[in-house]
């Protein structure tokens, strides 16, 4: 029997998610970077197969598309559309300039932190000084968040010490 590809059925995925939009021509290249490209549709579905990617439409989410919306809420939270914003927000022509490629790859907030220059190079962000741009907001959306939830487990640690008397977190020697 012959093997079933995944590949197969990732490109109606691919499809479905952007019916209007078709892969635009790359410049001529050598035979090994061409292969490269014709996988590159494949990788890049991976990238967007995250757990609320298919229970959650773009856009949806709950708490819609505002600034205000985003801030509140955990990164890991964040809909499509407010990843689109928060990108839109960073000013300058290289975060504007990939909004829509951001969208057409259904980055939401679960999938942002785990963009690297590989995956944003899959996404067609060919120039490596606009992704080491793209990589510098990322990183410092991350240590943000990160920032917030360390702060919110201390606090509950430290409310939960106040509460019983007792630390919470015990050392053992």
């Amino acid at each position: 029997s012959t093997p079933v590809h995944q590949p197969q059925t990732a490109a109606p995925q691919q499809q479905a998610a952007t019916p209007s939009t078709t892969p635009t021509p790359t410049p001529p290249q050598t035979p090994h970077l061409q292969n490269q490209q014709q996988q590159q549709p494949r990788t890049a579905v991976r990238i967007n197969l995250h757990p609320d990617s298919a229970a959650t439409p773009a856009g949806g989410g709950g708490g819609g598309g505002s600034s205000i919306s985003s801030n509140k809420r955990p990164l890991r939270q964040w809909s499509v559309e407010e990843v689109a914003d928060w990108l839109s927000r960073r000013g300058g022509p290289v975060c504007g300039k990939y909004v829509a490629r951001f969208r057409e790859h259904q980055i939401s907030g679960l999938a942002l932190p785990l963009l690297n220059n590989a995956r944003l190079l899959l996404m067609g962000v060919n120039s490596s000084s606009e992704r080491d741009e793209l990589m510098r907001h990322i990183m410092r959306l991350r240590l943000k968040y990160a920032s917030i939830e360390l702060q919110q487990v201390s606090d509950i640690a430290k409310s939960g010490s106040a509460q019983t008397g007792r630390p919470i977190i015990r050392h053992h020697t």
